[in-house]
């Protein structure tokens, strides 16, 4: 009985784990059909975009080449050769004859100064995209299982109705143009969603409707207002929230994390801050009245005391000049000096530990870390850097974790540590720092502090997928210690 019982504990335990590892590999097939669906959806755009940039160019060149021959047209109307009784289709053939029909419209808008429609052009695009979108995004969005805020509703609802036709089988332009959910259409593109009918009423245009679902449901995707259940990425916040059922028991789940403020009755707790407040606000109105603030002045009008504050004049000087003295670095070069410095681009391993051909390329890791460092994302990064956005996605999932993020944080934040002037800002034996990247006065100087003391400011990109901050540069530009949010385009002193 031992033995048998010693044989089915680790089966039962191997079989946890396998269902487990299932689950997760499950979730993982689901991110990637998404992310397969967002890259297709976002290839399809930019391609129409792109030709509508293209076609507004050659418009504008076309209309340019042809304005002297729009001229001569023009002249027709003032010509004194032409007798008045000449009838206007006669002119109008000389007219053709020096300029094109299909070119008077647009010549006449360039001369006008109309622009061209790009949002018009990008919308007809999608129909010649049509097939390649069908073949495309219909296999991955009818498999797509998701929920959604309220907000969402309406997009939802056409959600629903596209995959109910798609898994039917049921072609979309057999049906009733009246059925589909349009409630969710912004007004500002239903011009383009919409062609003449039948006497003066409009027509949907199936195509433009079908891909306006599919942006729109991306959009969703990467705001997190429509989410999966089934997902390691997409998923919704309250999913990684203790269930319902384990918060029945929130007095064991409270006594685990042994705050006794929880268990304090709210009063008891509110009173103590009213009196905490209470103290301190005597201790402001003190020594506003003592005038020990430089900074406000009290003046007494009608037995009331008004309350000014003392603002730096025009001329003077908030930012000593030795800051002037220190040119400006973009957010890139910065973060290639303290790689180099550091090396806490070695913390940022594989996600798998063998089998891995190639190292990690140093461009796509900082482009990463800026783009959600500064929440930029990396589609848009990826289209300002001149990377691939596929090779940025790939980056951030092989080695952007949780783990590799504290490892380069420890690095960095050693580093930091290790310099001369980090324990010069220190209040007795104490660490001294923020994190609200602002640099204010103080009364007092201290010693090398040429406008109010001496500071190490330290470069910070948060990352907002893991959470963490990953301190990224650091430089002596400020008057006490900081934290400055960084942004892509440029370091400017604090």
């Amino acid at each position: 009985m031992r033995r048998a019982r010693v044989f089915r504990e680790p089966q039962a335990h191997g079989l946890n784990v396998r269902v487990g590892g299932d689950l997760h590999r499950f979730r993982q097939v689901n991110d990637r059909l998404i992310e397969a669906f967002i890259r297709l959806v976002n290839d399809h755009e930019q391609t129409a975009r792109q030709a509508a940039s293209e076609a507004a160019q050659n418009a504008l060149t076309e209309a340019g080449t042809h304005l002297k021959a729009a001229g001569e047209v023009l002249h027709l109307s003032v010509d004194g050769t032409i007798p008045y009784y000449t009838p206007f289709a006669s002119v109008r053939t000389s007219a053709f004859a020096m300029l094109a029909p299909e070119l008077i419209e647009t010549v006449s808008q360039y001369m006008r100064n109309i622009t061209f429609d790009r949002a018009g052009f990008e919308w007809s695009h999608y129909a010649a995209l049509s097939h390649a979108i069908k073949r495309n995004l219909r296999h991955l969005f009818a498999g797509l299982t998701g929920a959604g805020r309220v907000e969402d509703t309406p997009l939802l609802d056409a959600v629903a109705f596209l995959q109910a036709c798609l898994r039917r089988g049921t072609p979309l332009r057999q049906r009733n143009p009246s059925s589909f959910p349009t409630a969710f259409i912004p007004k500002a593109l239903k011009s383009h969603l919409y062609r003449p009918g039948p006497g003066k009423a409009k027509q949907l245009d199936i195509d433009r409707y079908e891909f306006l679902v599919y942006r729109l449901v991306r959009n969703a995707l990467e705001a997190g207002g429509v989410f999966c259940h089934d997902s390691n990425e997409f998923r919704r916040l309250e999913d990684d929230l203790i269930s319902d059922a384990r918060w029945q028991h929130k007095d064991a789940i409270l006594g685990e994390l042994n705050l006794p403020v929880l268990f304090a009755p709210v009063e008891q707790t509110l009173a103590g801050l009213h009196d905490e407040i209470e103290c301190l606000l005597e201790r402001v109105n003190h020594h506003v009245d003592e005038g020990d603030d430089p900074c406000i002045k009290v003046r007494h009008r009608g037995g009331k005391p008004r309350l000014n504050l003392v603002y730096p004049e025009p001329d003077e000087n908030i930012n000593h000049a030795f800051y002037g003295q220190i040119p400006s670095i973009d957010i890139a070069r910065l973060l290639w000096f303290v790689a180099s410095r550091t090396g806490f681009l070695k913390a940022f391993t594989h996600v798998l530990d063998r089998y891995v051909r190639h190292e990690a390329d140093r461009r796509e890791l900082l482009a990463c870390i800026i783009a959600m460092g500064t929440n930029m994302g990396l589609r848009k990064t990826a289209e300002i850097s001149g990377l691939s956005y596929a090779s940025l996605v790939s980056c951030s999932h092989n080695y952007l974790r949780v783990e590799t993020v504290h490892s380069a944080n420890d690095a960095i934040s050693n580093a930091t540590a290790g310099l001369p002037a980090f324990h010069l800002s220190n209040i007795g034996d104490q660490i001294h720092s923020s994190s609200d990247g602002q640099r204010n006065r103080r009364a007092r100087n201290k010693p090398f502090d040429p406008n109010g003391g001496f500071s190490l400011a330290i470069q910070s990109v948060a990352s907002i997928r893991t959470g963490t901050a990953l301190i990224t540069g650091m430089a002596l530009i400020g008057s006490r210690p900081t934290v400055v949010l960084s942004n892509w385009f440029g370091l400017a002193p604090a």
